[in-house]
């Protein structure tokens, strides 16, 4: 950090001239937010996080809506997607939450919602908006590319983010209900080389950092990390807020900023081949070119069943039931007699 740049920060601190405007540089931004991640270093997560709040980026990915039944393409290539309800997948929207909460504790300063994909997934950050955070940006992923996106491609993506917008802490899902795959938390901290607490169901301000709870087999686990860091939000964590119609209005004026993949320096080529997709065969979901055919077997199905029971035998099992009734009752009557 040169001399003078340092010299800006401690005038910053300085709790004798509160009056003092901060220095800023040709391009309009104050020397203390430029330097902001050398801060740690010099001052100390502790007074860090007493003398200015945190920067968050939450990412929020596009999924199929968990209420929706998933249908396997007839040619086994991937699920239906066309004319199905997407949503703001779960994990994320607690992350999401978290993030709003610690603004509203003074922890954090700015969230900013991050969603890679295509144009669809700009009404994904408008629900991101709405319920609390601050800006958005969309790296548009089109076609082949964003059926072929990976959680490493959304780490590199989110990293460079992160670095480009001097994020203090970036708060994911820890997975997406489509995919399970687990790893965008892990491999972005690796990217950064930042600290890392996955599967948090509590987060708390800690005088050096943060601390996270975390869910662990067989109990919880409680860790302290330094900023700047990564963490991924559990079931657990919290529950998310509705979004009100006001803050949905409201969430319309915002800043949506656009981005693509090249724009970041980030190649979003497929590195891994989805060779054949199956249902699990635990489910009715079925693929699309076999609805037919089951419905078919199932028809043909009750049929059989209806001829097994001919009408002399359904009055002989009604009959049946009524006579059992009758004893019962007549016992009764003569219990309560004696």
């Amino acid at each position: 950090m040169s001399r003078n740049r340092f010299e800006a920060i401690h005038q910053c601190l300085d709790m004798n001239d509160n009056s003092q405007a901060v220095p800023q540089d040709s391009e309009g931004h104050d020397h203390l937010f430029k330097e902001q991640r050398a801060l740690p270093a010099l001052l100390g997560s502790s007074l860090l996080l007493s003398i200015m709040a945190l920067r968050v980026l939450v990412g929020c990915k596009r999924v199929i809506d968990y209420a929706v039944k998933i249908r396997v393409k007839p040619d086994k290539t991937g699920v239906v997607t066309d004319g199905v309800k997407h949503s703001l997948n779960p994990f994320d929207e607690i992350a999401v939450e978290e993030a709003v909460r610690l603004k509203e504790k003074k922890i954090a300063s700015e969230i900013i919602a991050v969603s890679c994909g295509p144009v669809a997934c700009q009404e994904t950050l408008r629900t991101a908006l709405a319920m609390g955070a601050d800006k958005a940006i969309h790296v548009e992923v089109e076609g082949k590319d964003y059926e072929t996106l990976q959680p490493l491609h959304v780490s590199k993506i989110l990293a460079k983010l992160a670095t480009d917008n001097k994020v203090d802490v970036i708060i994911v899902g820890k997975q997406a209900i489509d995919d399970d795959c687990n790893q965008t938390a892990q491999m972005t901290a690796g990217i950064l080389d930042w600290p890392q607490a996955t599967f948090a169901s509590k987060i708390e301000k800690d005088e050096d950092g943060l601390k996270v709870t975390r869910e662990i087999d067989g109990g919880l686990e409680h860790i302290k990390v330094k900023l700047p860091t990564v963490i991924s939000a559990d079931l657990r964590l919290n529950e998310p807020r509705y979004a009100t119609l006001p803050n949905i209005m409201k969430a319309k004026k915002k800043p949506l900023e656009k981005k693509t993949p090249k724009d970041l320096g980030v190649d979003v080529g497929a590195r891994i081949e989805v060779v054949k997709v199956e249902g699990t065969g635990t489910h009715l979901e079925v693929p699309g070119s076999t609805v037919n055919s089951y419905i078919m077997q199932v028809t043909s199905e009750s049929k059989i069943v209806n001829k097994l029971y001919t009408c002399s035998e359904v009055m002989a099992k009604i009959k049946h039931i009524f006579t059992l009734t009758a004893v019962i009752y007549l016992n009764a009557m003569v219990a309560q007699r004696l």
